[in-house]
């Protein structure tokens, strides 16, 4: 093996611009190794820029194991999809069969986009999506969302057109057989690779639906974000206005295809006023509203199944589906209210959540920074026995990278944006500007877009905010004179070519919010188990994201690039200089305008 890995090494040093690296290599043997030893659960940390991806591909298409890999990012997905695969298709000189699966929300529902084309409800949708919508049903073959060209994709356009769990007809659906969804996940058996993102796999895995049996391995890679999503998909949310909208909806269903309906008419209205009822008195959070709601809910499920099932099927899966989650919250001390302005419930024991061993397959965890999860991982997945190997890609980076801070803690926002607009005229766009909250974002985007204005800079400016992730990043990428302003969705799973990026800015040190839900689950974790959750999670994950957000500007040792960390803490405090050693950053500067000559 050892040879044929060699060979097909030299074979990627013959593609032009393709650079191998020593640790590359060597993670490619490790992995080609640990897929055949007795040892169930293999946990790797893999420094940035090391070329994780090939490095498990390579081995696994050598040993000819069926493998799910799993990532974070749809970024991932879609790189392996574009560039992974060419590569190689060129070393194994043939055609590699890869299928990449998505979660139901990324592919259109045929069904509802007939709502869309004949409903008289929908009468003001924009004509050219109509036709769009309709070549893509009647021609497309993986039906994914993305393929939408014209569609500024927001979630409220998105749900109308795209697949969902809670109103999926099944087998029930007139589209079954032509299904997006479904035909995708016919071709699993057929493919020796999968590749799916982490909430597709979570549900699959929590549900025990049965979509990847038969594969021989799990190599989760992004394995550092895999907690939050599965801690994640064990929320329950019961919205009441989603519920509100969705039985005004059934109602109106209702009326439309059998008007003459009292008994269920009546009950829809039963629903409906116990609903506002609850608004109106502001009592969401009482116990003996929800049992209300399941036993009238319960009398329509019952009367449907029995006299409308097929007319009302995607109505009943959600009620259905509804009265499990509610029966789980009324009747399970482990879920508690951890956010007061929503109506979703977490769990707060979070042990055994998801259990690895018991998987029928191998399971290797991948990511570059993981190895300060430990404590998590071992509880959270029943991990009992297991091998963690650090592999290191030893990295200069006060050669690459010049470092830039605040001298001052709170400096006036109009130094910072000048500071900003100064470096990007210098590098002639090729920046890449990161918030830790939309807020921040949406500041910096509307001044510094004036200035270009008021002062005639041909330099464009994409944001998340204004399209979806992949199409805003696709449009930036393609200019060589542009500016991206992003938020965490940005912090990682996006290759930048050599160069792409010159000048990197991040608003503030991306902790963990407090305030969020799974930060609540975890650190409620900590503490019980008498751990300090700043050392524990707050730091560690901070430094993690770091690491992140810096392989977003270096992706090779020939390149250069400036990093602004606008938050002096990073030197003012005691956890900066941790943070510091950590990343292997000498020093931060305080004159910006030496950077320039330091990238040239």
């Amino acid at each position: 093996m050892k040879k044929e890995l060699k060979n097909l090494y030299l074979k990627l040093l013959e593609i032009k611009g393709f650079k191998v690296r020593k640790p590359q290599y060597y993670l490619s043997n490790y992995i080609y190794k640990k897929l055949d030893d007795k040892e169930n659960i293999e946990i790797i940390e893999a420094s940035t820029g090391i070329g994780k991806t090939l490095s498990y591909l390579i081995p696994i298409m050598i040993s000819g194991k069926k493998a799910i890999i799993s990532t974070s990012t749809i970024s991932l997905q879609n790189q392996i999809k574009n560039n992974e695969i060419k590569i190689l298709n060129n070393i194994f000189q043939k055609k590699i069969k890869i299928l990449i699966l998505k979660g139901m929300n990324n592919y259109i529902c045929k069904l509802k986009v007939d709502n869309i084309l004949f409903d008289n409800k929908y009468r003001t949708f924009d004509e050219t999506i109509k036709v769009e919508l309709n070549y893509i049903k009647n021609n497309s073959v993986s039906g994914e969302i993305n393929e939408v060209k014209k569609l500024k994709i927001d979630n409220e356009v998105k749900n109308k057109i795209t697949a969902s769990s809670d109103d999926c007809q099944k087998n029930n659906c007139n589209y079954f057989n032509e299904c997006f969804v479904y035909n995708q996940r016919k071709k699993i058996s057929k493919n020796h690779i999968i590749v799916v993102n982490h909430a597709l796999l979570v549900t699959d895995l929590i549900n025990d639906l049965g979509f990847f049996k038969g594969h021989d391995l799990l190599l989760i890679d992004e394995a550092h974000n895999f907690i939050d999503i599965v801690l994640q998909s064990k929320k329950i949310s019961l919205s009441i206005q989603k519920i509100l909208k969705f039985i005004t909806e059934f109602h109106q269903k209702v009326m439309k295809i059998t008007p003459s309906e009292i008994f269920l008419l009546k009950e829809i209205d039963n629903l409906n006023a116990l609903l506002n009822e609850s608004l109106k008195n502001n009592n969401i959070n009482n116990f003996k509203f929800y049992k209300t709601f399941n036993q009238n809910s319960s009398s329509i499920i019952n009367y449907v199944e029995v006299n409308y099932l097929k007319e009302y099927s995607s109505e009943i899966t959600y009620l259905n589906n509804l009265n499990v989650n509610i029966d789980e919250v009324l009747n399970n001390d482990h879920y508690q209210k951890l956010d007061k302005n929503t109506e979703d419930y977490y769990p707060t024991k979070i042990e055994n959540t998801l259990n690895l061993n018991e998987l029928d397959k191998k399971v290797i965890m991948l990511s570059g920074t993981i190895a300060y999860q430990e404590y998590f991982l071992k509880n959270i997945f029943a991990i009992n026995s297991y091998k963690l190997k650090k592999i290191k890609y030893n990295e200069d980076l006060t050669k690459q990278i010049y470092f830039i801070t605040n001298r001052e803690s709170t400096p006036k926002h109009d130094l910072i944006i000048s500071k900003i607009i100064y470096l990007i005229k210098s590098v002639k766009g090729r920046s890449l500007l990161l918030f830790t909250s939309y807020e921040s974002l949406n500041f910096y985007l509307h001044h510094i877009r004036a200035y270009f204005k008021t002062n005639n800079i041909n330099i464009e400016t994409f944001s998340q905010t204004e399209d979806d992730k992949i199409k805003i990043n696709e449009k930036f990428m393609e200019k060589k004179e542009a500016v991206l302003f992003g938020t965490s969705s940005f912090f990682e799973g996006i290759d930048y070519k050599n160069s792409q990026i010159k000048f990197l800015f991040l608003d503030k040190i991306p902790f963990y919010n407090p305030s969020y839900p799974i930060t609540k689950s975890l650190v409620g974790f900590l503490t019980k188990n008498n751990k300090n959750p700043f050392n524990h999670l707050y730091l560690p994950s901070a430094i993690t994201k770091l690491r992140q957000i810096i392989g977003r500007l270096i992706r090779s040792k020939s390149q250069k690039g400036i990093f602004y960390l606008n938050d002096s803490r990073i030197i003012s405090k005691s956890y900066g200089k941790l943070i510091m050693k950590s990343l292997a950053i000498e020093k931060f500067q305080f004159e910006y305008k030496d950077s320039i000559k330091f990238i040239k």
